[in-house]
């Protein structure tokens, strides 16, 4: 972003998904469609109007949702590195999705990945580009410590299906503006 910001306006939500910085309220919906509708909430609040929405990993298909759902915005889209079709979550990563629906699974986890090694193995799967003690901390941080971020995480996790993919896939055609995918 520091280098787009020179040219463009550039905003990025904190979204609930496990590194935010501000638990949400325990009634939010944060299943991949709640989370659609809280980007769309988002972007009318702001009164942002000819949007470039920029998806990657889960937010992609989370902007999947975005322009097949709540397209009034959008002017163009850009994903890379997304959760698409049949992948939502990548098979690797699918036990993440299983564990928040078994009671207690969310608060299991976090122990897991308070090592650094683990963190730093978990980072190799993500991103090409080394890590920092600073990157881990935002990554992985709240998470490990704060039982209200865990648990948002875990509602979001726990609702994750390729349905929610797949059903976009079908409307795609509907969107006739620019798309980039990298």
């Amino acid at each position: 972003m520091p280098e787009l910001s020179q040219q463009f306006r550039c905003i990025a939500p904190d979204l609930p998904m496990g590194a935010h910085t501000q638990a949400v309220s325990p009634d939010a919906d944060l299943s991949p469609s709640g989370m659609a509708q809280l980007v769309a909430d988002f972007i009318e609040a702001l009164d942002l109007h000819n949007v470039t929405l920029v998806g990657n990993d889960t937010g992609g298909a989370i902007s999947q949702l975005m322009v097949t759902n709540y397209p009034e915005r959008i002017e163009r889209l850009v994903l890379f590195n997304v959760d698409a079709f049949e992948n939502f979550l990548p098979p690797i990563f699918r036990i993440f999705q299983w564990l928040p629906r078994i009671p207690g699974g969310t608060a299991i986890t976090a122990p897991l990945f308070r090592p650094r090694v683990v963190q730093h193995m978990t980072m190799k799967l993500l991103s090409k580009a080394g890590t920092t003690s600073d990157m881990l901390d935002m990554f992985f941080g709240r998470f490990v410590r704060e039982p209200r971020i865990r648990r948002d995480a875990g509602k979001l996790l726990a609702t994750i299906s390729n349905r929610y993919t797949l059903e976009a896939a079908t409307k795609f055609s509907a969107f006739h503006k620019p798309v980039l995918i990298a």
